[in-house]
């Protein structure tokens, strides 16, 4: 029987004691069998995330749609002492629960908590940029310019700190969502002025994450691949997520929108100034089409040295 869900919106894997068992098909893949579980969408807004939570509202109309806002538990360095209380928080979510989240990651393992089964979606960095830069143009201080060719322009040459770089070259992307509790994680990269140091954080950063999504997540998936994660989730949390693709499938209106396209010369600017946030999108690619080709959701094939979708 398909389980009804509470959402908890908190603003604000593999664990030593793990929530769920995870046993695998023939080809590799994971799935959770356990009914009574909790799952944590680290949600990074401009993703696409109110897609999935759409349709997951829609999967379970009966749901308990309890928003929760709270100081200090979004971007923010946390005390042992608050994250206790978040982790709590969430564990004492009636279950079955699906907890969405906008905020950096939370380690139960060193809290000595069980973990819940953690889940998101990353998206091309760039893109990523664009689609934020936009969506929240009316909110930009006064002087910003409103096309983000111009705002990317300005902002080298005004430099970090500036209303331009705030607006469409902020400190990081998405990085900061996986990289924990660390104090290297909330220093912005941007206003270190020894290239030397900088390098050696945002390296930092860039390692902690991508370790957390290997080791504590049970999926992150692609927003350019949103049909390919939604097969993935059928398949490894029927319990919360069986017909999901037939519904996304009749709700293709839900799509992301289409904003003007910068120039080459834009993008490449954009590209050389955040390289470790290139360089992890493109680790997480890899990651999930591995896992996606093991749940047999797609097959991949090698184009210039990354894996691309060959046929689903």
């Amino acid at each position: 029987l398909q389980c009804l869900v509470n959402i908890i919106m908190i603003f604000g894997t593999r664990a030593k004691s793990s929530p769920f068992h995870e046993s695998r098909n023939g080809r590799g893949c994971p799935i959770i069998r356990e009914e009574t579980c909790r799952i944590v969408y680290n949600r990074i807004p401009g993703t696409g995330s109110e897609i999935l939570l759409g349709l997951t509202q829609k999967l379970h109309p009966l749901l308990n749609l309890r928003p929760e806002t709270s100081p200090n538990l979004a971007h923010e360095l946390l005390s042992e002492n608050e994250q206790k209380v978040l982790a709590r928080r969430i564990l004492q979510a009636k279950t079955p629960a699906f907890i969405a989240r906008a905020g950096t990651f939370i380690d139960f393992d060193a809290l000595g908590e069980r973990h819940p089964i953690w889940i998101n979606v990353v998206r091309n960095p760039v893109d990523l940029l664009i689609s934020r830069f936009y969506h929240f143009r009316q909110l930009w201080a006064e002087g910003v310019p409103r096309l983000f060719d111009k705002c990317v322009r300005q902002a080298l040459e005004q430099g970090p700190g500036s209303s331009a770089a705030q607006a469409c070259l902020p400190p990081t992307i998405q990085m900061h969502s996986f990289c924990g509790q660390h104090e290297d994680c909330f220093i912005s990269p941007s206003m270190v002025k020894d290239q030397a140091t900088k390098a050696a954080l945002t390296e930092s950063m860039r390692r902690r994450a991508e370790t957390t999504v290997k080791t504590k997540y049970f999926i992150v998936g692609l927003t350019e691949h949103l049909g390919h994660l939604l097969r993935m989730l059928q398949k490894g949390i029927p319990q919360y997520f069986a017909g999901v693709v037939d519904l996304w499938k009749r709700e293709q209106h839900a799509i992301l929108k289409k904003y003007p396209r910068p120039t080459n010369a834009t993008l490449a600017l954009v590209e050389a100034y955040y390289p470790e946030e290139i360089a992890f999108y493109n680790t997480i690619a890899a990651l999930f089409f591995t896992k996606a080709q093991d749940c047999g959701v797609l097959k991949i094939r090698k184009v210039d040295g990354l894996p691309a979708v060959l046929s689903q």
